[in-house]
C-alpha cells in the first residue's frame, strides 16, 4: 500500500521549522517513505506491536522552508496486515 500526504502552505507567510506526524494504524507495517521535493527527512518510531503500527514524523531540514502556495508530497509505503 502506498498513500500520499500533501503538505501545503496556505499562507500568509513562509513556513519554517515544520513537523508533520502520521500515526500508523496497528495493522500497518511501514516499509519506506519519500518526500518530493526532498526538503525534509523522516523518522519512524516503532509502536508496541512492532513491526506494526508506530509513528512516522516528517521534519523539515534546517534552513529549508515552505513558501506560500507551495506543496510537498510525502509518499508512505507499507503493508496492510489482516488478522
Amino acid at each position: 500500500v502506498t498513500y500520499r500526504i500533501n503538505v501545503e502552505n496556505l499562507g500568509p507567510a513562509v513556513a519554517t521549522n515544520i513537523e508533520v506526524t502520521d500515526y500508523l494504524p496497528d495493522n500497518f507495517e511501514y516499509v519506506q517513505s519519500a518526500v518530493d521535493p526532498n526538503v525534509a527527512q523522516t523518522t519512524y518510531t516503532a509502536g508496541p506491536q512492532a513491526p506494526l503500527g508506530g509513528t512516522l514524523s516528517l521534519y523539515w531540514t534546517p534552513g529549508q522552508s515552505l513558501g506560500v502556495g507551495s506543496v510537498v508530497n510525502w509518499d508512505v509505503t507499507g503493508y496492510a496486515r489482516c488478522n
